[in-house]
């Protein structure tokens, strides 16, 4: 059975974070939760939470290169 974990990179600095993905919204404005923005998030294996880009998020394949790269689908 493969690893699932992703990657992603952050919205702060553009560097890559690998771990457990999950999409949430957030309500800081106090407007209904259905027209609340949506944040994509990682979550390392340590506990710190990353909002994220979309379009660089990534999942593990189970697979490595040449050089024991894990391998991610998507950017």
């Amino acid at each position: 059975m493969r690893e699932i974990k992703f990657r992603g990179k952050r919205t702060d600095n553009n560097e890559w974070v690998y771990g457990y993905f999950y999409k949430g919204k957030r309500d800081d404005t106090g407007v209904p939760l259905a027209r609340c923005r949506i944040f994509w998030n990682i979550i390392t294996p340590e506990g710190v939470i990353f909002e994220i880009i979309p379009e660089t998020i990534g999942q593990y394949t189970g697979l490595q290169d040449k050089n024991a790269k894990d391998i991610y689908d998507g950017n």
